[in-house]
């Protein structure tokens, strides 16, 4: 992705980090279940003519879940940083 996700400012008058980190889960868990059905999707051979045309429609395919693969793992270390912004302002200050 060009544009790189930048952790919220986790503030008193901004949105709470829970309803944060629960966004964020849901969100993972939507593409979880894209890929699930992508992979239930996938190009069979069965079901192309030749051989040649398979192996190019299951190739974009491979493509295809290869981004979202590589979605998953962003949003994934998005929320973990989320996560460690919540914890860092939940721990207690040093005296």
């Amino acid at each position: 992705m060009s544009q790189p996700l930048i952790t919220p400012q986790l503030n008193i008058n901004g949105t709470s980090a829970e309803e944060l980190m629960e966004q964020q889960i849901a969100v993972l868990d939507g593409v979880r279940e894209l890929l699930s059905a992508m992979r239930k999707a996938r190009p069979h051979g069965r079901d192309f003519r030749t051989n040649a045309a398979f192996i190019h429609a299951d190739r974009a395919w491979e493509e295809r879940i290869k981004a979202v693969v590589a979605l998953n793992s962003e949003l994934l270390e998005h929320t973990d940083a989320l996560a460690r912004a919540r914890d860092e302002r939940l721990r207690p200050a040093r005296p």
